[in-house]
């Protein structure tokens, strides 16, 4: 079995980006601890350090705990427990000469189909048990290591060295400071995980196969057509705002990251695409070739050598520390600490750890001030009214989407205003089209709530995703709800929405 350098591998872009990360990180901590010295003293910064790895810390025994509540509450896939499973991953290592502790976990259900966190030496993998089992029925097991290999080599590659970065960004509330020059590392890691977990499995096929399923699911995955597929990407490569949106974002788009998999295996082997090309028809083909034209693929690849990676950190730290002796010695600062000018260091939670997720597409919303949402705000409970942002209308007038700070309620409820109950009924039922009628206060069904003089319709149900979801109408005002969630049940989902802080307000 021949083995795979991770370092050739890697994005054409990624070590520039990680280039521009680390040094904007260095300046980002540097100009932090360089206004603390000044303004509180250097007491005051080394205390500020001190609470800094003390919450560090406190995440790295979360975690430890929440490792401990996985052994016990979930399945750890072992030579003995998933010979199967087990056998593919340590394929997997093998090919990428990973030899460090990886602790793998099968669970009945969970937020992302497959997730990987890592930070401070620990390293868990956790897969959903249904997800996997699919992945299993093949027996070529080609997309179960493309998938193992991506985390894997993620690992091999050191993409997560920026987590204890982000940590402590959360912590002292910066992390947004940062961002535009993390997030573009972050894209180009996940691009290089893609690359690695297909020169890993050998099948561009199964590659692709496995970054259809993310775009629409297992169910309709198959019967997608790769024409129209290319001509989606070749739309987003188009329009302006795709790509602006992405320039925010940590993750590429989906479209992008199949493209990235068709450049990467004709820049290693232009034949792996004849039989994919062979599918497509002229035009499309003729777009396909100008979007791998654009690719880095098919750039020279800039090699930074590490010399230069050094100078570029020692240069950034040394103009830090420069500009701290000069401040310090000129009076600038005291070197007594100053009670009012610390800051308590909050406890983060685990949450606050990145993890490397296989996304799901989102659309971003857009704050608007049109008058027609204006309305439709003043409707939402004032728990959460400024928490609005601009929504997908669909079929509705105007709509907008809103996040409850409630820990024990949906993460989000969209409200759908409509011109008439006849439309908005209409869209109820398109909704609701596989919920049965019953009795919803104990169970996935749908039917009315309230009186004539004030009700609606209601739908309690789990989405295509496995999402808890309640969806309502409002008769008297024509507007439409819906509440999901990915972290509580139905049936709180259910007590949240019976409460009756949920909306629309008369």
């Amino acid at each position: 079995m021949s083995k795979l350098r991770a370092g050739e591998l890697l994005h054409p872009t990624e070590q520039s980006r990680f280039l521009l990360a680390a040094s904007a990180s260095v300046i980002v901590f540097g100009v932090l601890g360089l206004a603390i010295a000044t303004t509180a003293g250097v007491t005051v910064l080394l205390l500020t350090g001190a609470a800094l790895a003390l919450a560090g810390g406190l995440v790295w025994a979360a975690l430890q705990v929440s490792r401990a509540r996985l052994l016990g509450s979930s399945l750890q896939v072992t030579e003995d427990s998933l010979p199967e499973l087990h056998a593919v991953l340590e394929e997997v290592r093998e090919r990428l000469e990973y030899r460090r502790r990886i602790d793998v976990y099968i669970v009945a259900r969970s937020s992302a189909l497959a997730s990987m966190t890592s930070y401070l030496g620990t390293k868990i993998i956790l897969l959903e048990g249904g997800f996997v089992a699919d992945l299993l029925s093949d027996a070529e097991h080609a997309e179960l290591e493309f998938l193992l290999a991506r985390f894997v080599g993620a690992l091999k590659a050191r993409h997560a060295r920026f987590t204890l970065v982000l940590v402590l960004l959360n912590v002292v509330g910066a992390v947004k400071v940062l961002n535009p020059f993390l997030v573009p590392y972050q894209r180009a890691t996940i691009y290089s995980g893609d690359q690695l977990g297909l020169a890993c499995c050998g099948s561009i096929d199964g590659a692709l196969k496995m970054t259809e399923r993310l775009l629409v699911g297992k169910e309709l995955a198959p019967g997608i057509a790769r024409v129209g597929l290319i001509e989606q990407a070749a739309s987003v490569h188009r329009r302006v705002l795709p790509r602006i949106v992405q320039l925010f974002a940590p993750t590429p788009h989906l479209t992008n990251r199949y493209l990235n998999l068709l450049a990467f295996a004709r820049s290693r082997e232009s034949g792996s695409l004849a039989s994919f090309r062979a599918s497509l028809d002229a035009e499309s083909d003729r777009h396909l070739e100008f979007l791998l034209g654009r690719s880095p693929h098919s750039r020279a690849r800039r090699h930074v050598p590490a010399a230069a990676l050094t100078a570029v950190f020692a240069l950034v730290t040394a103009g830090i520390l420069a500009g701290a002796a000069v401040l310090m010695t000129s009076g600038g600062g005291s070197s007594a600490p100053v009670a009012s000018a610390a800051t308590p260091v909050s406890q983060p939670s685990p949450a606050t750890v990145p993890t490397t997720t296989e996304p799901a597409a989102t659309t971003p919303a857009t704050t608007t001030t049109s008058t027609a949402e204006d309305d439709l705000i003043a409707h939402v409970p004032s728990s959460f009214s400024d928490t609005c942002e601009s929504a997908d209308s669909l079929e509705a007038t105007v709509a907008v989407e809103c996040s409850p700070a409630s820990g024990n309620g949906p993460d989000y409820v969209d409200y759908y205003q409509y011109d008439d109950a006849t439309t908005m009924d209409a869209q109820f039922d398109k909704w609701t089209a596989n919920v049965n009628e019953g009795d919803y206060s104990t169970e996935e069904a749908k039917g009315r709530w309230g009186d004539s003089s004030d009700g609606g319709r209601i739908a309690r149900y789990t989405t295509a995703d496995d999402r808890a979801a309640i969806l309502w109408t409002d008769e008297n005002l024509d507007i439409l709800a819906f509440a999901a969630s990915d972290t509580v049940d139905l049936a709180t989902l259910y007590r949240w929405w019976n409460k009756g802080d949920s909306g629309p307000d008369q």
